[in-house]
């Protein structure tokens, strides 16, 4: 049996591709509501962040304020309704904006490799803890799967591991 009901969000390195922290949330919390401990459970644990880049799910006037607040610059792709007001219409129209949003597939590229590779998008695990710790070991298999391929050049393709060595 496999369950839903449970949301991961990730913090991921836009340069290496790294999990840096995740949280396990029920489904029904908002992505917004999450970004702030994700964000300093990254500069604590593991580096300064620089930047935040992320979806319109976390399109929030208060995140943008707390981002300016830590030094931290804003790429959260911004909600049609929000491009009406001419702050944040120029903040959209900055070229370094614009490049960061361009780098967002890297993140979502690891959370589609969680998903896709190891079955995130349903748990076998019942009740939050047991979600929580299934989704730290998607993101641990994802890490080592990139930092094999950052640091040796190896790529980990499951097809060929499926096949019988000899046939």
């Amino acid at each position: 049996y496999f369950w839903y009901g449970y949301k991961m969000h990730g913090a991921v390195d836009a340069e290496h591709g790294l999990f840096l922290s995740v949280k396990t949330t029920p489904a029904n919390v908002a992505d917004n509501q999450c970004f702030k401990e994700l964000v300093s459970g990254s500069a604590e644990m593991v580096m300064k962040v620089k930047k935040a880049i992320a979806d319109r799910g976390y399109d929030d006037g208060d995140l943008f304020e707390w981002l300016k607040h830590e030094k931290i610059r804003c790429a959260i792709r911004m909600k049609d309704s929000r491009m009406k007001y001419e702050g944040w219409k120029k903040l959209s129209e900055q070229p370094w904006y614009k490049a960061s949003l361009k780098e967002r597939y890297k993140i979502e590229r690891s959370h589609a490799w969680g998903k896709n590779s190891h079955r995130l998008q349903k748990s076998r695990a019942i009740g939050l803890n047991k979600t929580n710790l299934f989704c730290w070991f998607v993101a641990l298999a994802v890490n080592m799967k990139r930092l094999l391929k950052i640091l040796f050049s190896i790529t980990f393709n499951a097809e060929l591991l499926r096949k019988p060595a000899f046939a």
